[in-house]
Parts: structure tokens; C-alpha cells; sequence
């Protein structure tokens, strides 16, 4: 089965490898339509040299458990581990240079992107190729799960203007422009994520959320329909079905096109809601507190999150730990009583955190990832420590970050 994630960086380095509220709280601010978010053409392919490479030190087969993850190297690397013992991850292959990808309807395809290109790759063959050219380069990207569709963030002025734009079918549009945002304060500690594009997995409707807008907008939680939204010359608003300011955490269900999120009415408080193929919202539990870095066990049974438990006496917010919300029950519990956040499935069973060791109150919570990713088995209820030996580190320049859930892109099993 092939579940969306959201990140580990770097367990090895390039020589690792022998041979990478209502629908709307308030009415989203309009921005006027330009030629701009018309569609138009996409670019041709032809031209500049393609230059990402495969290498791959063991075959890629369809009984490997797979997870891919980015590395946060110059050039970006993409990297392909064999996590069928989801507690002793191994090397298979690295595609460099590359960015942001998932594996595309097959276990050996792999799509991804770098700058204004788009890529596939045959993990079985080895064969690169370029597929499309994008208008501007995206610095975030993802693709639809059958690989057919990029949604995209790209910079486009000086200033810090955000074109938010969606390619596919030899087309090319904008959703919205949005203005430079200017300084701000940074994400509160522990909540997340921060930014996120992803399709539905009917490749139906598209989820945009951003904790930062400016005071123009839009709305920080958008969710579009996609069906139809290129080759039209209707504005990309017409496709927008549910708009807000208070809602983050998002997460959609593991087929379809149904979408389960975080509504806050005071603070970390809120309400689990969520959202059918029609747009129509329904409250599931509320009173809820907390409801960060959400992902929904690949049976679709329940929702694994993260959440600060307060101990007696703290001040300071509390610690994180996993808890699951119940879909058929409709209720919250703890999962593990290990400190840790930002979950990720590796198995049906198996999800990897971050551990966290505890440490002195400050801007960002009075606990912090130590470097250590932990594996919590659902049906034993045990966490262990994932292993990261039968991995290189960098060798020279400078050190790679220590192992973390925060890149794992895609994962099949």
C-alpha cells in the first residue's frame, strides 16, 4: 500500500551508496484576475540538459517495504530505503539532484522534481527522464498519486511575492498570487505542520494550507477541486470548496476524497471535523486538545497525532506524545507515553516519531528533538529505537543533520 507522508531527513549522505468554523470563517479576499491565472501551455521539455542521475547499490523489487526521503544537501538528494524491517532501515538508491517526489502507481517509479523540471525515474532500469518544464521554478511541490498533476509554490519577485500553481495535461495556472509577507514571529513551539500541499488520493481535490498569509490572503486552510481546473479560463475560485482562518492540521483519508481536520475555538482547543468529496463539513468530536502532524492509519481506522500532555505542576505547555482518535468511536487516547512527535507510518502497524528529551522552558517548549527516531508497534504497544547503523554519515564538509521523520515524502507497502 502507498500512503503520502511528510518527511526523515538523512540517515546517509551521497557515499553511502556502492553504485533521494463554517466553510468559511471569513470571505477569502479576492485577487483579481490576470492573465497570469489564466492556463497557458506548459513550457516543452526541450532544452536544457537534464542532469539527475540514478544510482542504486541493490536491486528495487515490489516485496521491499520503501519510504522516500530528502536530503538536505547542496544539490538536494532524494534517497530510496528498503524499511520492510521498518526498525533497521537500509540504502537502496539515491537520485541526485533532486527535490520533493513520490512513487508514482509502482513501487520501482519514483517522480520528483528540481528548479522548473519535472522527472521520473525507473528504480528497476535506472533510466531518468525529463517529463515537463514549469513556468517558473517551485521551491515546494507535490505531486498527485498517480504522478499525473504538480501543485506548486514558486517566488516570482524580488519582494517575495508566492505564485501558487497547479501543472498538468500540457497546461500551466495560477491559483492565487500571494504578497510578501513580511517578518514574522515563527510557527508556536511543537504545533505543525506549517505548510502543506497535497492532493486527495483520487487526485480529485487539492488541500493548501500555510500558517503565514498576508493581510491580504487568502485564507490559510483551501481546499480545490481539481477536476477541471485546467484547460478552463474559470477562475480558480469557482473550484474552491471550503475556505478558513481557524483550521490547520489536515489529513486526508487513505482512498477518496474525504478530508479530517483541526478546527481551533480557543487556542490549542478545537474541534476534529471533516470534509466529504461534496464539501460538505461535519464535526466528528469536540473539545479536543491539540491535534498536530495528524496521519491516518493506512486501514483508515484511526488517526494518529501529536499532542501536549501537561504534567502536575508544569508551566510550560507540556511534552508531546502520540494519541490516536478513534473514527469509528469518535474518541481520543493516549498511544505511547514516550515523548515524541511528528508521526509517520512505515508499516500498517509501525510509526516512526521523533523523540524528544526534556530541557528547559523556553521559545520553543521546554522539550527537543534528540537526534533519535523511535518505532511505536501499534499492536503490541511498544516503542523501540529505530536503528540507523547499516547507514553512512557524510563524509566531509559539513555534517548532515541527525535522522528525523521531518522528510519522509512518500512511503510504499
Amino acid at each position: 500500500m502507498r500512503i503520502a507522508a511528510a518527511a526523515l531527513i538523512a540517515f546517509c549522505a551521497l557515499t553511502a551508496c556502492v553504485s533521494s468554523g463554517p466553510t468559511a470563517s471569513s470571505p477569502s479576499p479576492t485577487i483579481t484576475n490576470s492573465p497570469s491565472r489564466s492556463p497557458s501551455p506548459s513550457p516543452s521539455p526541450a532544452g536544457r540538459p537534464f542532469t539527475t542521475k540514478l544510482t542504486c547499490g541493490r536491486p528495487v523489487t515490489a516485496t521491499h517495504g520503501l519510504a522516500l526521503y530528502e536530503l538536505a544537501t547542496t544539490p538536494p538528494i532524494l534517497e530510496v530505503l528498503d524499511v520492510s524491517i521498518p526498525l533497521r532501515p537500509t540504502l537502496l538508491c539515491l537520485l541526485s539532484p533532486a527535490q520533493g517526489g513520490s512513487f508514482d502507481q509502482a513501487p520501482n517509479e519514483v517522480v520528483f522534481w528540481i528548479g522548473d523540471q519535472l522527472g521520473s525515474a525507473d528504480l528497476s532500469s535506472g533510466q531518468v527522464v525529463l517529463t515537463a518544464r514549469l513556468p517558473v521554478p517551485a521551491f515546494k511541490g507535490v505531486y498527485s498519486h498517480d504522478g499525473a498533476t504538480f501543485a506548486y509554490r514558486a517566488s516570482v519577485d524580488a519582494a517575495g511575492s508566492i505564485s501558487t500553481r497547479i501543472d498538468g495535461a500540457g497546461y500551466d495556472r495560477e491559483l492565487y498570487l500571494q504578497a510578501p509577507l513580511g517578518g514574522h514571529g515563527g510557527p508556536p513551539p511543537g504545533v505543525g505542520p506549517f505548510d502543506q500541499l497535497e492532493f486527495s488520493p483520487d487526485g480529485k481535490e487539492l488541500l493548501d494550507f500555510d500558517s503565514f498569509r498576508p493581510p491580504t490572503g487568502p485564507d490559510n486552510f483551501l481546499v480545490y477541486r481539481t477536476t477541471g481546473i485546467l484547460g478552463t479560463y474559470a477562475s480558480p475560485d469557482s473550484f474552491l470548496i471550503f475556505h478558513s482562518t481557524t483550521t490547520v492540521s489536515g489529513v486526508w483519508g487513505p482512498t477518496g476524497s474525504t478530508l479530517y481536520f483541526f478546527m481551533s475555538t480557543q487556542g490549542t482547543t478545537g474541534e476534529v471535523d471533516s470534509l466529504d468529496v461534496n464539501g460538505q463539513r461535519s464535526t466528528l468530536a469536540r473539545g479536543v486538545t491539540g491535534f498536530f502532524w495528524p496521519r491516518v492509519m493506512p486501514s483508515g481506522a484511526s488517526i494518529v497525532y501529536d499532542t501536549y500532555v501537561t504534567p502536575p505542576g508544569d508551566t510550560c505547555g507540556g511534552l508531546p506524545h502520540l494519541f490516536r482518535f478513534d473514527l469509528a468511536t469518535d474518541t481520543a487516547s493516549q498511544l505511547s507515553t514516550a515523548i515524541s512527535a511528528e508521526p509517520v507510518f512505515l508499516s500498517q502497524t509501525i510509526v516512526w516519531s521523533n523523540e524528544q528529551q526534556v530541557g528547559q522552558c523556553g521559545p520553543g517548549g521546554e522539550s527537543g528533538p534528540d537526534g533519535v527516531v523511535l518505532a511505536h508497534d501499534i499492536g503490541a504497544a511498544r516503542d523501540s529505537v529505530v536503528d540507523a547503523t547499516q547507514t553512512v554519515p557524510g563524509i566531509g564538509g559539513p555534517p548532515l543533520p541527525p535522522p528525523s521523520t521531518a522528510h519522509v515524502l512518500d512511503v510504499w507497502f
